[in-house]
């Protein structure tokens, strides 16, 4: 069967190779080529979906096998569309691809300077996703510390760096845009002044324990949010995030299941952002504001927020569990609430907690970043 489908797939090449046979369907014509490119990068330019990831990456191969004419030259302004989701998603597994193309782009002979604009486009591209892949977090005497990064800065560097949220699920998450996102991160791109790196000053706005409670409120309404705007999961086509979260995995069979996974997704976020906090009373009153369903939409949401905000509330003047009983009371099945003490899920929601500060620690240190940044474990 195999034999048999590898002739037939070599006889379909043969035709189509062929331009005597195939015509206009010819696929060694150079403008047949070109135009192909040119509606596949009109294709990317467009709106995300699923299923259809993976060919950007054989797309830009297959534009770099083409000879350097007048006619490729046009697909630069295309190439310089492409949406971002796309591109974020494409070459999450493989930056060094990426960072192939970049190098293909930046050597290509009498560069216009439509094509420069689309060169620094997508050295930002590869920046961003090696800094959210943290294989560039060398250190490097030769940079100045940043004094201090601004707000949405350090938002981008706590979801990234804590939380471990990849590029693509930034924009909705922060309620950014990628250009907005691109501004920001990038800014952290040394710019050279003689054998000098100078990283642009900020001056100072927000302690990281206050940014991560701005997160945590910006989170907290999102989810109040979404339970509004679908009538409780009931109409999920109504959450943003959900129908992102949909498009952007092929596992997820029906919407709802998207619905369910992003309000546990937020839940989580929310209680590891909770405790980085100080304490905060419009925090205190913000998180009464989560439904009962929502808290336990799954058994880790209940159980994290539970756990973290119990620490949280340990740094009270006048600490008090009306919140925390509240939620206990709240579980739709007594068995999904631990309370053996001896249950070794604390433990491993201990040891999350100390993994991901110990990351987002360490990420500060490779950074042209001051150590005042790290959060304390």
């Amino acid at each position: 069967m195999e034999a048999e489908s590898l002739r037939t797939m070599l006889h379909s090449w043969i035709f189509l190779n062929n331009p005597n046979r195939s015509g206009n369907f010819c696929v060694g014509i150079l403008n047949n080529q070109v135009s192909l490119a040119r509606s596949l990068l009109q294709y990317y330019a467009g709106p995300f979906q699923r299923h259809q990831i993976s060919t950007l990456s054989n797309l830009n191969r297959f534009i770099v096998s083409l000879p350097l004419c007048s006619a490729v030259a046009e697909l630069f302004p295309l190439i310089g569309s492409i949406n971002p989701d796309y591109i974020s998603h494409a070459y999450w597994e493989d930056n060094y691809e990426l960072e192939s193309f970049v190098f293909w782009l930046k050597n290509l002979p009498s560069a216009p300077t439509v094509l420069n604009n689309v060169i620094e486009l997508w050295e930002d591209y590869a920046y961003m996703l090696a800094n959210n892949k943290m294989h560039w977090w060398r250190a490097n005497p030769s940079v100045k510390r940043i004094v201090w990064p601004s707000p949405e800065l350090l938002y981008i560097l706590i979801s990234m760096g804590f939380l471990r949220c990849r590029l693509w699920e930034l924009p909705t998450r922060l309620d950014s845009t990628w250009t907005d996102l691109r501004t920001t991160l990038c800014s952290l791109r040394p710019q050279l002044a003689g054998d000098e790196h100078i990283i642009p000053v900020h001056q100072p706005h927000a302690a990281p324990p206050w940014a991560a409670r701005d997160l945590a409120l910006h989170l907290i309404r999102k989810m109040v949010k979404n339970h509004t705007d679908t009538e409780g999961g009931i109409n999920p086509v109504a959450s943003q995030h959900a129908v992102r979260l949909y498009s952007s995995h092929s596992f997820f069979s029906i919407l709802e299941e998207a619905y369910t996974q992003s309000q546990s997704g937020f839940g989580g976020h929310i209680s590891l952002l909770v405790r980085l906090s100080p304490p905060c009373p419009v925090l205190y009153r913000e998180l009464w504001s989560i439904p009962p369903s929502e808290i336990w939409s799954s058994q880790s949401c209940g159980d994290a927020l539970i756990h973290h905000t119990s620490k949280w509330l340990e740094s009270f003047p006048d600490s008090t569990t009306e919140l925390i009983t509240s939620w206990q009371q709240a579980v739709p099945d007594p068995k999904l609430l631990r309370t053996n003490t001896l249950n070794p899920a604390p433990i491993f929601i201990e040891e999350n907690w100390s993994y991901r500060v110990g990351r987002y620690n360490d990420m500060i240190a490779r950074l042209p970043l001051p150590d005042s940044l790290k959060f304390r474990l």
